[in-house]
């Protein structure tokens, strides 16, 4: 296998972009253009430079899910942390799409806090979690807060940062 299927190593990413490992599940965090803020979205790596997005998205005032299938997030300038959270065998693929689609896109009783595309991806990785499709931990709160951190930093230093999740067990599939 040449060294460009290769996975990225844990850290900070060359400019050129990055290589995910293949039947693993990520959270993103990318720019928004506010400091402390970014937009926070699922990704299923399903090849090394391509793969699947689940988020919410806000046109017009609304927020939305969206599924897509995207071959340039890897690429993005706007990408600050890619953090693993579960390897995810494809049978379980079609389960864990059925499960980010029926979250309801409405005020969180859970987090307490209206929906955004960042109490969207706690919801998700809370019913993950319940569904056995991934493992956590600790608590959401604590995924959340490692991503931010994780993010905050890598906008300080210019870099994006791929990391493995310590709150999750990685390798539950």
């Amino acid at each position: 296998m040449s060294s460009a299927n290769q996975p990225s190593p844990i850290g900070p990413v060359p400019s050129s972009g990055l290589n995910l490992e293949t039947n693993c599940l990520y959270i993103v965090l990318s720019e928004r253009g506010d400091f402390l803020t970014f937009h926070w979205a699922l990704y299923l790596a399903t090849a090394p430079r391509s793969g699947i997005i689940y988020h919410l998205i806000n046109p017009g005032g609304v927020w939305t899910y969206e599924k897509k299938i995207s071959q340039t997030l890897v690429d993005s300038r706007s990408l600050s942390l890619v953090l693993k959270i579960a390897n995810m065998d494809p049978k379980c693929w079609g389960l864990m799409e059925q499960c980010l689609a029926a979250i309801p896109i409405q005020y969180s009783t859970r987090f307490r806090e209206d929906i955004t595309c960042r109490v969207w991806l706690k919801e998700a990785i809370y019913d993950l979690d319940q569904s056995g499709l991934i493992h956590i931990l600790t608590s959401v709160l604590d995924i959340e807060q490692e991503a931010t951190s994780n993010a905050l930093t890598a906008k300080t230093r210019s870099v994006r940062l791929v990391e493995n999740s310590k709150y999750t067990q990685g390798d539950k599939f």
